[in-house]
């Protein structure tokens, strides 16, 4: 991700606010946030400038986003026999508060949100759901910086095939995810070159359906990752990336423990203000600690360009593939992803957004027993946002989401329309 937000900078503005500097985007940021992030879809793409209250040099934001959906499948269900669709208006109330700190070159976050949603047509999938994360982002020097972050959500999972089988008698899967991350930048990034080295901890532990049918205990695990990163000013639109990333996941209750080593190769190149574009590509060997599990190796990438003929219009395209962790069910879950969107603001307070994403999805099979599981996923989204004041936003949007499977209780099609309001001071 880091990356990514290099590839971006020159799209950003400094905005002032009382004495901090905030960090704010041209209408775009939503966009290419919820593509880089590998989620096609994100809460909000509403624009408003949220005036925050000055604390005494704390600075205090306090947003509020409310949602009307209609969800014509909330279960993500095939509609075959046994398996049947269920439709639901939707209402979500999101209140946010953020706290924000500026020390010269150092920049201080915490960040709540809480996510409530009610189903009117099935009381029992309503839900809460809580964000909360903290950030310090230290410049010692131009040589030195360092970034500490960490996050904590409780969350709930939309039903799967399992979940939704009346004989189990379950709910939806909940979990809770702990995050401690360190990144330590050494050299200026204006030099010929520096280097990043990052540290993380994960921690998954599921809250519920735990030794019932879904055997959700044995997705608990924690996680410790390494990276090292060595960046190459070739130019002054020119970057050179290598990159090495080591992961060791290790499980409570199962016997899914492995090691990922990823090894990758790029480059960042943004020859003028209208076109960036980032590449990175390499290898990736999973190895699993019980020999009955067989082990994976596969290419691995990230790439992305950013095209914006006018400053008020952007194309992205962007692709990925990523490996996540298994369940009960499967080893290991691989993704291929490619995004094509694009943003225009058609007046200063009117934006449109057309965004399409295609998924592969292939399964891990555990102990070579029966048939893995491929999945094609179809995602579509337009939507149109309209500022009507600096502190009051409304998204009118549509999205699709098309899942074809070789398994046909995993396969489904979903619509949802929905009405977006986001406000603040």
């Amino acid at each position: 991700m880091l990356d990514f937000l290099y590839f971006l900078t020159p799209i950003f503005r400094i905005r002032q606010i009382g004495t901090m500097m905030l960090f704010t985007f041209k209408r775009k940021v939503s966009l290419i946030f919820c593509l880089v992030g590998n989620a096609l879809y994100c809460n909000s793409a509403i624009a408003i400038t949220p005036n925050a209250v000055d604390l005494n040099g704390v600075y205090f934001t306090p947003i509020l986003t409310l949602n009307e959906t209609y969800d014509d499948n909330i279960w993500n269900a095939s509609g075959i026999e046994g398996d049947p669709v269920q439709a639901s208006w939707v209402t979500t109330i999101q209140p946010q508060l953020n706290l924000s700190a500026i020390d010269r070159l150092n920049v201080y976050e915490i960040d709540y949100r809480l996510k409530h949603s009610e189903y009117h047509s099935k009381d029992d999938e309503n839900k809460t759901e809580h964000f909360l994360s903290t950030s310090a982002d230290m410049e010692f020097t131009t040589r030195h910086r360092l970034k500490l972050s960490a996050k904590h959500t409780k969350q709930q999972e939309d039903r799967d095939s399992t979940n939704r089988n009346p004989l189990n008698n379950e709910s939806a899967n909940k979990y809770q995810y702990s995050e401690l991350a360190a990144l330590y930048g050494f050299g200026a990034k204006a030099a010929k070159m520096y280097i990043d080295l990052g540290l993380e901890g994960q921690n998954y532990k599921y809250l519920n359906n735990r030794y019932s049918a879904s055997q959700t205990h044995l997705r608990d695990h924690d996680t410790l990752s390494a990276l090292i990163r060595a960046n190459y000013n070739y130019s002054a639109k020119t970057r050179f990336i290598l990159e090495t990333q080591y992961s060791d996941y290790s499980y409570k209750s199962s016997n899914l423990d492995n090691e990922v080593w990823r090894y990758l190769a790029g480059v960042n190149w943004q020859p003028s203000a209208k076109l960036g574009t980032l590449a990175k590509f390499g290898v990736q060997d999973k190895t699993f600690s019980d020999a009955g599990i067989d082990d994976a190796s596969n290419q691995v990438w990230e790439a992305a360009i950013n095209w914006s003929p006018k400053t008020y219009s952007l194309f992205t395209l962007s692709t990925s593939n990523k490996t996540e962790e298994g369940s009960a069910t499967e080893s290991f879950i691989n993704t291929d992803q490619y995004n094509i969107a694009w943003q225009h603001e058609w007046l200063t307070r009117l934006v449109t957004n057309l965004k399409y994403t295609f998924e592969k999805n292939k399964y891990g099979l555990l102990n070579d027993l029966g048939t893995a599981r491929q999945d094609d996923v179809n995602k579509y989204l337009v939507s149109i946002s309209y500022a009507f004041r600096n502190w009051l936003g409304f998204e009118l949007g549509y999205e699709y989401v098309n899942q074809n499977s070789n398994f046909d209780i995993n396969s489904y099609d979903r619509n949802q329309i929905y009405l977006n309001t986001k406000m603040s001071l």
